[in-house]
């Protein structure tokens, strides 16, 4: 809803600074309360894929939306991989 109301070039970098103080605050963690809060943080923040599918179909035209969100979908294929792969 942000996306459509802000535009991409606000919420991608939004985003990305609150992954990046999630993270950063995962690594000074101290109390389970604050580990919670981070965690919550980066879950939050897994919806950046939501944030790229609106502002790529805003992009493209309807008849190469498919295409343009096939190619932008394919990204994630790194992190699936990664589940199979990892145990090896």
């Amino acid at each position: 809803v942000w996306t459509e109301q802000f535009g991409g070039r606000v919420m991608f970098p939004l985003q990305m600074l609150i992954t990046a103080v999630c993270v950063w605050l995962l690594t000074s963690v101290h109390s389970y309360e604050i580990f919670l809060v981070a965690a919550l943080g980066l879950g939050l923040a897994g919806g950046s894929f939501i944030v790229g599918v609106a502002y790529t179909s805003r992009w493209f035209e309807k008849e190469r939306q498919g295409t343009a969100l096939g190619i932008f979908g394919a990204g994630n294929v790194g992190a699936a991989v990664t589940n199979f792969a990892a145990p090896f």
